[in-house]
């Protein structure tokens, strides 16, 4: 199975990290680090990149997608996964055309969550 051995996951809601870390133990992940909002993730990142960016796009300091957008310009092969409770389509083109990986909500069930981020990570690291 070709699963990252490093999430950064960005939320700045303390409950949703934590529902994220149970998810991303259950799929084996070992290094999980977390950040509060997007100008914390960028600076995180820029010092110690992850494989994989999960990233919030509602937050206070610097939104998700001026996060991504800031990570992107760094480091262009940087996988960051978009995470919302608002999924419109606007909000989804706006994120994937952006650079995104791919896009979650984030009140899919956690079994559904778990099967959708593990087909994400087996398609982007396949030939990691």
């Amino acid at each position: 199975m070709n699963m990252p051995d490093s999430v950064l996951l960005v939320e700045d809601e303390a409950h949703i990290r934590l529902m994220f870390r149970k998810v991303f133990e259950l799929m084996g992940i070992p290094d999980i680090r977390e950040a509060k909002n997007g100008l914390e993730a960028c600076n995180m990142y820029g010092s110690d990149p992850t494989d994989v960016v999960m990233m919030d796009i509602n937050m206070p300091e610097m939104n998700g997608l001026d996060a991504m957008e800031r990570i992107l310009k760094a480091d262009p092969d940087a996988t960051v996964v978009m995470l919302t409770s608002l999924s419109n389509r606007n909000t989804v083109d706006t994120s994937l055309k952006a650079g995104a990986t791919y896009f979650i909500r984030k009140d899919t069930p956690i079994t559904e969550m778990q099967a959708t981020l593990t087909e994400v990570f087996e398609r982007v690291f396949a030939t990691s």
